[in-house]
């Protein structure tokens, strides 16, 4: 409690958190200016007890994409942290925040300035000489899992693999099935993929849509998805994954059953850092539990 009348602070309690504290690898807010001049802020975890020197990275995209990434503590940023990655998160354009222009310089920019905020954090840790340009992974649920397919077809030669945790893969086919649960955020989305009736905006949805690009992939990729996800329905992934096979690209898939747009019950949240933890030792070489 912090009494600002006479500039003194008292501790009420303590969370039991701190006992462990001492074992967690450090958040640290970072701050860039992109191509196009905007500033851009974000985290970096890096992995605690490792000089941070070319270190295999994961760049860790956030869901929404109307929301953010906030300091404290991410169960996924700090798995990733132990097994010696460097874990970047960008709140790129369009995320939450930072005030309605920034939040509304990302309408209409999906796989364009949205996706270019992501590559240019790359390159500031590149350029700091805290990541490996050549042991970068890109990993994200939701919007996460669409900017990862993104990454993978627009940008290929940027990153060693990918995992897509349910994203969407085809703008058209999550406006032909508009989530019910979103349809209160309709408008929003309009703003950022634009009208779904106006045949322009269509083709524009078509050219940013990853599954229309998978030809370009040339990088492992790992799905996973809920077969029960009202949100971004299977078919996203299914077709996805079965066009990548067929065109002879290296993708693993795995669908959870009985599971919506989360990770599921606590066993198949597990076994999905299990199976996050050993891909990633496997394409850009970090420790694993095996």
């Amino acid at each position: 409690m912090y009494d600002a009348t006479n500039d003194k602070k008292e501790l009420l309690s303590q969370s039991k958190s701190h006992h462990y504290s001492q074992f967690l690898a450090s958040q640290k807010p970072i701050q860039f200016t992109s191509r196009d001049s905007l500033t851009l802020n974000g985290y970096i975890t890096l992995p605690k007890g490792i000089k941070a020197n070319n270190l295999p990275t994961v760049l860790l995209v956030h869901g929404g994409p109307h929301a953010r990434d906030y300091w404290g503590f991410n169960s996924e940023a700090q798995l990733l942290a132990n097994r010696g990655y460097a874990v970047i998160q960008v709140n790129f354009r369009g995320s939450t925040g930072y005030g309605y222009e920034f939040t509304s310089s990302g309408y209409g920019e999906f796989s364009k300035a949205m996706h270019n905020d992501l590559i240019d954090g790359v390159n500031w840790a590149v350029e700091q000489g805290i990541t490996d340009p050549n042991n970068v992974a890109i990993m994200g649920a939701s919007y996460g899992g669409y900017a990862t397919l993104v990454g993978m077809t627009l940008t290929p030669d940027k990153f060693a693999c990918g995992i897509d945790i349910f994203g969407i893969s085809d703008l058209e086919l999550m406006v032909n099935n508009f989530p019910e649960p979103w349809r209160r955020h309709e408008d929003i989305w309009v703003n950022y993929i634009g009208d779904f009736n106006d045949p322009d905006m269509k083709q524009q949805r078509a050219q940013q849509s990853p599954i229309n690009f998978i030809n370009n992939m040339n990088a492992p990729l790992l799905v996973i998805q809920g077969d029960s996800d009202a949100v971004v329905i299977p078919e996203h992934s299914r077709r996805f994954v079965e066009a990548a096979k067929k065109a002879g690209k290296d993708v693993q898939y795995w669908e959870m059953n009985n599971v919506g747009h989360h990770y599921g019950t606590p066993t198949q949240t597990r076994k999905l850092a299990r199976k996050v933890d050993n891909f990633l030792s496997q394409c850009i070489g970090g420790r694993s539990a095996g």
